[in-house]
């Protein structure tokens, strides 16, 4: 019935949580705006700390005076729910509901109220309205971005311990391993698995790829409209299928906005370049059966260049650190209730993206522009039937464009070299599915999820410049789903040491147009030995499907002498075919992942948490080009299973007749007399990648000053590993450079009033090892202090009413990346991938609300 729950920041699930007497007591400072009574509550829980119940299509509409100053929690919703026609009402357990004035409910129906509210709200990492997941969970709301100063979503995902800066970012540089920025977005990228190995969603629902990685940027939504983002660090393909490897990240947007605000912001580096220009504006309205908000967001961002750092004045002119920037976001979300059982909800997106790279290397410079534009648009209706259960129909449609343009240009500034290639992706699914109670047991009911559907993505890399289709192919699949949730203890059950027991299990089954059918499991357990203590832990299997890329690359044959391959013996005309391209029986990429999480929320110290992880992914069948040394293929025994010797006259016109372009790499024609061997190097499901350790999360929220503070960080231990095919030797990964540190950290305190708030951050990021060369060095640690003022001015109609002014400073002390020595002039001597060359950077935004 779209019941909500408000609860701070860093809470570790969204189960009710009944209000202690003294917490409820204490006086603390409040600055509650006048506006929609949904978005006062939902600020009351955030600087409160405390949870608060009320059904969203009751409140919605109706408005408040807010409230500013200085009082008990109970004072402060006393004072919000003025003249609203509702009330504030607490039940035996101490919980509180928002309930309309003169509601005779007792205090007892009150309770039973609660205890059954938190049905209707579903958490990332379940299906079951009412469940908590157990997996880990972490949450960044709008109020964690604002604190920290971060001005769009890629920030944040950078700054939190458990994701690497690889694969998919604005800041990775050229040289990088494997990684690139191919398409200037910002992709997740938990425990460093890759970006296609993370799924991301917007309010559940996938998005189109982008560029050939199958990466989804994150930084689409504005950060205005982001009510939070929460991260599952664990194996989820059971619950939403394909990528959910490493985790999953739902962005989810807000529901219920009321006014107007419009906002601009300019930053830039203390040592030069990287200046930021930020427009937005944000608008919103509700009525009584329904709403909307729509946000914008405009930046433009200088780059910075190599000599504008005196550790990078060694690298030829211009090449560029940071790209050029200038991003176009726009976003409307619209929610309408039908009739009493049924809302319909859509959310549509726009993105016009673009950047510019340099590199200047020896007699020629190379440019790359990248031109990206993403639709969506998500409709979903919800359906309520008999007997409590839910009806969800929803689907999206998506598509990513991301065109790429090279140019090289000779040292007279001539163009030499040119190619213009779209990376366009396309992607739509439908799906429904059902949720409800099954039966009761004594500790509560038994629920159920089900359902189904039908997605399909599209790939197509077309070469704009000659015309030709260089990759282009679609995969499509069908699933079942279902999840079932069973409480076996209940606290009202009086078990001695067994405050509350849940069991979860889920199940999915998916059938792909191209290489068959999967399933993947997925077994949960929650254990509350008392109410202060969660103890949490999960097993299941994953899987990603290969990417589009992977599988429909154009097949291209090389003809190499032989020597050149490793080959010893042979004659000195004596060549090599080796097949390279994309893989014609490529098979889904399989995980076995668990994890264990021990979590405390003391009720005799209110407003302290703690939580303690550990996780193991187990990752096989990953798809990679086999032969990692091409010198060596031929006399490395490891890669002998893909070397076919002699060939026979038929296994050569195999491997030459299908091949798109046939690429001579010696002084004489294709002379199948002379083939000695096959090597096939097209992408195959032969690595295994391995990620385990642990992460630590607290917070500590306390009344102090007049206002209220809080007290707040999480790390992450990794140790990585991976073994390129079966016979070669496992090597390390996380600690190396161009792959996750093998340890992170973040924290921070965070203080407000009525009008100020000021907070402070320290991030940590561990050395790692450079093993480019033979001689094997290990960089320095990379540690930084970020600082934010906001104040914020009272309500009122006078033009410096609701305005609020922040300054900001990311990496106080100006610190410098560790640097170690690059492979040439035109490549950067430091990792990007774990460290940022931008240095102090000072911004300065001012937003008005209406």
């Amino acid at each position: 019935m779209g019941i909500k729950t408000i609860a701070t920041a860093l809470a570790a699930s969204t189960c009710i949580v009944a209000l202690s007497a003294p917490a409820y007591a204490q006086q603390r400072a409040f600055n509650i705006s006048a506006g929609g009574l949904d978005a006062a509550l939902a600020a009351y829980g955030r600087q409160s700390g405390l949870p608060i119940i009320y059904k969203a299509e009751e409140v919605r509409g109706v408005r408040t005076q807010g409230y500013r100053g200085s009082a008990t929690p109970e004072q402060a919703l006393k004072a919000i729910l003025a003249n609203t026609g509702f009330a504030a009402v607490r039940g035996a357990s101490g919980s509180v509901a928002i309930v309309r004035a003169g509601n005779d409910q007792s205090a007892g129906d009150i309770s039973s109220g609660l205890a059954g509210a938190d049905r209707d709200i579903v958490v990332t990492g379940t299906r079951i309205k009412g469940a908590d997941t157990p997996s880990p969970v972490l949450r960044v709301t709008e109020t964690d971005i604002r604190d920290a100063g971060f001005s769009d979503v890629g920030e944040v995902i950078r700054s939190i311990p458990q994701n690497f800066g690889g694969g998919q970012n604005p800041g990775v540089a050229l040289g990088s391993g494997n990684n690139t920025n191919l398409t200037g977005g910002s992709a997740f990228n938990l425990r460093g698995l890759g970006p296609d190995a993370t799924l991301t969603l917007l309010n559940g629902r996938r998005l189109s790829y982008g560029g050939f990685q199958q990466a989804v940027d994150a930084s689409l939504v504005p950060v205005a409209a982001l009510k939070q983002i929460e991260i599952i660090t664990d194996g989820a393909s059971a619950l939403y299928g394909s990528d959910a490897v490493a985790g999953v990240a739902n962005i989810i947007l807000k529901r219920d906005f009321d006014g107007l605000t419009m906002a601009g912001r300019v930053g830039f580096a203390t040592d030069g370049g990287g200046t930021e220009r930020q427009l937005s504006a944000t608008a919103g309205t509700n009525w009584g059966s329904g709403g909307f908000i729509a946000a914008y967001n405009y930046l433009d961002a200088d780059p910075i260049f190599s000599d504008q750092r005196s550790y990078t004045d060694y690298m030829l002119d211009p090449s560029t650190l940071l790209p050029k920037r200038r991003n176009h976001n726009g976003l409307v979300s619209l929610h309408q209730k039908l009739a009493d059982f049924a809302e319909f909800k859509v959310d549509a997106l726009y993105t016009d993206r673009h950047f510019r790279t340099s590199s200047a290397q020896p007699a020629q410079l190379s440019v790359s522009l990248s031109d990206s534009k993403v639709y969506a648009v998500s409709p979903t209706l919800d359906v309520s039937l008999p007997a409590g259960w839910t009806l969800t129909l929803g689907g999206t449609y998506s598509v990513e464009e991301n065109v790429v343009t090279n140019q090289g240009f000779n040292s007279a500034g001539a163009l030499v070299a040119g190619s213009r290639t779209c990376y366009c992706n396309t992607a739509y699914s439908l799906e429904a599915s059902g949720e409800g109670a099954l039966f009761d047991v004594p500790a509560g009911a038994v629920r159920l999820a089900v359902g189904g559907g039908y997605r399909n993505n599209e790939y197509e890399a077309v070469r704009h410049s000659t015309g030709q289709t260089l990759t282009k192919g679609d995969v499509g699949s069908r699933y079942a789903f279902g999840e079932i949730y069973v409480p076996v203890v209940s606290p009202d059950m009086n078990v001695p040491a067994m405050h509350r027991l849940n069991a979860t299990a889920a199940v999915r089954h998916e059938n792909y147009s191209v290489f068959g059918s999967i399933t993947t499991p997925k077994l949960g357990l929650i254990y509350q030995p008392t109410g202060d203590i969660t103890l949490k832990g999960s097993w299941g299997r994953s899987f990603k499907a290969p990417t589009l890329n992977q599988r429909f690359s154009d097949y291209l044959l090389y003809i190499r002498p032989a020597a050149a391959m490793g080959g010893i013996g042979f004659p000195s005309n004596a060549t090599v075919l080796m097949r390279y391209g994309g893989g014609g029986d490529l098979q889904p990429e399989k995980a076995q992942t668990w994890s264990a999480t021990f979590a405390v929320e003391p009720r005799a110290v209110p407003g302290l948490s703690f939580d303690i992880s550990y996780f193991d992914i187990d990752y096989r069948g990953r798809v990679v080009l086999p032969i990692a040394n091409m010198q060596t293929a031929l006399s490395d025994p490891a890669f002998q299973s893909f070397v076919t010797y002699d060939p026979t006259a038929q296994q050569i016109a195999d491997a030459v007749d299908p091949a798109v372009q046939i690429i001579n790499g010696t002084t004489e024609p294709l002379n199948p007399a002379t083939v000695v061997a096959i090597v096939d190097n097209r992408y195959s499901n032969v690595a295994r990648q391995r990620a385990r350790g642990v992460d630590v999360s607290g917070a500590y929220q306390f009344d102090l000053a007049g206002g209220r503070a809080a007290i707040r960080g999480s790390a992450s231990w990794l140790k990585g590993d991976q073994q390129a095919t079966e016979g070669l030797p496992t090597f390390p990964t996380a600690g190396i450079v161009y792959n996750p540190a093998k340890f992170r950290a973040r924290g921070g305190v965070v203080w407000r009033d009525d009008h100020l708030t000021l907070s402070a951050f320290v991030n940590h990021v561990a050395s790692v090892v450079d093993n480019r060369f033979v001689t094997k060095t290990r960089t320095g640690s990379f540690t930084t202090a970020d600082a934010v003022i906001r104040y914020r001015t009272g309500p009122g109609s006078s033009l410096w009413s609701n305005l609020e002014l922040s300054l900001s400073a990311q990496n106080v002390l100006n610190k410098k990346p560790p640097l170690y020595t690059p492979l040439a002039n035109f490549v950067v001597n430091y990792d990007s991938t774990n460290y940022s060359a931008i240095g102090r950077h000072l911004s300065f935004s001012i937003s008005k609300s209406w």
